[in-house]
């Protein structure tokens, strides 16, 4: 909403703190030039009441964002109105360990967590429950506290390749380069250029400094250990993203 001028339905409506249970679906502005969809998208309840309401139907969102509802979103949709999935991966061990450090300050977040402040990374791990491992193979098979085997794995892979457009965030412009490409955005327009740079080069809109750590440190492996599949899954993300690359070199040569 901020560079590309897009209609959002994400958690701000949320945020805003309004009820929107009994309200009907449609946009609000709640700064000059930014539109939102008064969704939820966090929100189980505002999730099943979106999809009541027609949500897919009405075509009143550019895009969706959400978190951790995916079977629960993507059931917003329906086979006459689809949605298209994409998603930027970032290695599982820098992700937990920046997700640790961000919430300890984060008092603006719903799982803000002071009580961690000072703690070590393995005593982290050690407080994390089941649902606190490999979070985006569970986020992708729909488990949330079960056991995970081999073929929670390759199905979480199946659903990459089959319906998942791949960016990196180690490779943030030219993901974002191929989403412009391929839903059409308006990537080339002056003033979208300049605020994504200007964006990019802030590093975002909720950028957390906190200390890196190393491969093989006993940091790295204890982030490590409660990511074995995720691991495995943000690698065959990489592979896919050069395989869908090739896709996008044949669009460029037919542009030229």
């Amino acid at each position: 909403s901020a560079c590309y001028g897009l209609i959002e339905a994400s958690r701000v409506a949320g945020d805003m703190g309004d009820d929107n249970s009994n309200d009907p679906l449609s946009v609000f502005e709640p700064w000059p030039g930014r539109k939102f969809v008064n969704v939820d998208t966090t929100s189980l309840p505002d999730l099943s009441r979106a999809r009541r309401l027609g949500f897919a139907e009405s075509g009143l969102a550019d895009v969706v964002f959400f978190h951790s509802n995916f079977m629960e979103t993507v059931d917003m949709f329906e086979p006459d109105f689809p949605g298209r999935l994409f998603a930027m991966f970032r290695h599982p061990v820098e992700r937990v360990n920046s997700l640790f450090n961000y919430l300890q300050d984060a008092t603006w977040e719903r799982t803000y967590s002071p009580e961690t402040k000072g703690w070590s990374v393995q005593q982290y791990v050690d407080s994390l429950g089941p649902g606190g491992h490999d979070w985006m193979t569970r986020f992708l098979v729909g488990k949330v506290n079960e056991p995970l085997d081999e073929y929670d794995l390759e199905l979480a892979k199946l659903i990459l390749k089959e319906k998942v457009l791949v960016g990196l965030t180690n490779r943030a412009e030219e993901s974002q380069m191929r989403f412009d490409a391929y839903f059409g955005f308006r990537g080339e327009d002056p003033d979208v250029k300049r605020c994504v740079k200007e964006l990019n080069e802030k590093g975002g809109t909720n950028k957390h400094s906190h200390a890196k750590i190393q491969p093989g440190s006993p940091e790295w492996k204890a982030l490590a250990s409660v990511n074995q599949f995720d691991i495995p899954l943000y690698v065959y993300a990489t592979q896919l993203y050069e395989e869908q690359g090739r896709m996008f070199e044949v669009h460029m040569k037919r542009i030229e």
